[in-house]
Order: structure tokens, then sequence, then C-alpha cells
């Protein structure tokens, strides 16, 4: 007697998902330049370029200490010397601090522009880097100096002019120092006129003239208003 059949199980349906297909992008449409790089963070680029910095200052200041020809022993001359300088700087400081410059020359003027220029010569004199670091000529020498050298020139050459404007002519006519209210009126004037006679092509007369109208204001305590 044959078996009877087995019956197949017959399984659940279960439907596959679809699946989309990245398609290709075509070679026509695609783009020819390289995928961006990585870069670095700003951070990390600061703090290379302030590294490097650090080490180019200590490289400098290495080759400063070392190599400079100013020395940095001392002889026993030159702290003599050195005290001798000292000396005439607090001797000018105090005709510089009870003084008025003059655009005229005068003999005051002079032998303070003689004194200066003394000291000048003495500090450049001492070659040793431990005494002269923290010397230097007080700031009213530069003033002096200015009016005894160049400006005098200057002052030579427009007395020999004629035709001079008018601010130029009273400025050359006065004698002593100039008082606050004709610096106010004049001071444009002065800086216009007398800087185009007498500059050269470096334009360091026109500089410092200008800068020394604005000191000679300051010592006299003129307010200037520009």
């Amino acid at each position: 007697m044959a078996k009877p059949k087995a019956k197949k199980q017959k399984l659940p349906f279960v439907p596959i998902p679809k699946v989309h297909r990245v398609q290709e992008i075509p070679a026509h449409e695609r783009d020819p330049s390289p995928p961006p790089r990585y870069e670095e963070p700003a951070c990390c680029t600061s703090t290379l370029v302030l590294f490097f910095f650090m080490i180019l200052i200590t490289f400098s200041s290495f080759l400063i200490y070392n190599f400079w020809p100013v020395r940095v022993q001392c002889t026993k001359a030159e702290t003599v010397l050195h005290k001798s300088c000292i000396e005439k700087i607090e001797r000018i400081k105090a005709i510089l601090d009870t003084t008025i410059p003059d655009f005229s020359a005068t003999p005051i003027g002079r032998d303070v522009a003689k004194k200066c220029q003394e000291m000048d010569d003495c500090l450049y004199a001492i070659e040793c880097r431990s005494l002269k670091l923290n010397d230097s000529l007080p700031d009213r020498c530069a003033i002096y100096q200015f009016f005894e050298t160049d400006f005098k020139k200057c002052r030579e050459r427009m007395e020999k002019m004629i035709d001079l404007p008018v601010c130029v002519t009273k400025f050359l006519s006065t004698t002593g120092p100039i008082e606050c209210d004709v610096l106010q009126e004049h001071v444009e004037c002065y800086k216009e006129h007398v800087s185009l006679i007498c500059d050269d092509e470096s334009s360091l007369f026109h500089f410092w003239l200008r800068r020394h109208i604005d000191d000679y204001a300051q010592i006299i305590q003129c307010q200037l208003e520009y």
C-alpha cells in the first residue's frame, strides 16, 4: 500500500524591499577638480607662527649679545668718564629747565647747544654697554641743536631774500622768545613758508621744523589750535 505524499508547507510571502541603485554620474557631468584638501585649524597655524617668532627673537638676542661690538666689561677709565658725563648731564638739565629756546641766534642758545653736543660726544666715547644703557641726552637738547645748526642756516638764507611773506618778515625781526598769541596767529605760516624756503630734497628740515615748533609751544605752555 503506497504511503500518502507529505503536504508541502506553504511559506508566507515576504516582499523583497526595493533597493534604489545609486547611478553613476555621467563622465561629462563629473567635476574635474580634486577633492578638497584638509586644512589645519587656524589656531594651530597661529601657534606655529608664534613659536617661530619666539625662536627668531631668541636667536637675534643671542647674536646681539655675543657679537655686538659694544663691550660688556667696563674699564676704570670708562667709569671715570661716565661719571663726568653724568655730571655734565645734570648741569645741563638744570639749565634747560630754566631756559626758553630762542629761534633767533643768541649766546645762551649757542652755549646750550654746545654743552649738549659735548654731552653727546662724551656718551659716544663710552663703549661699555652697562654704563651707557640708561643714559641719554635731555629731550630739549634737540631743539637747541636744531636752532643752532639747520635753522641757523635757513635763517641766514631768508635774511638775504626779498619779498618774503609778512609772517616770515615778522618772524625774522623777532628777538627773544616768541609770545604764545603770536605763535598761534602765524604757526601755519611759519610751517608752510619757512619749510618751503629752506627744505631740501630729503624733507628733513620740513619734518624737524614742524616738530620743534610744536615742542617750543609745549615749553612755553602754549596750546596751539589746528
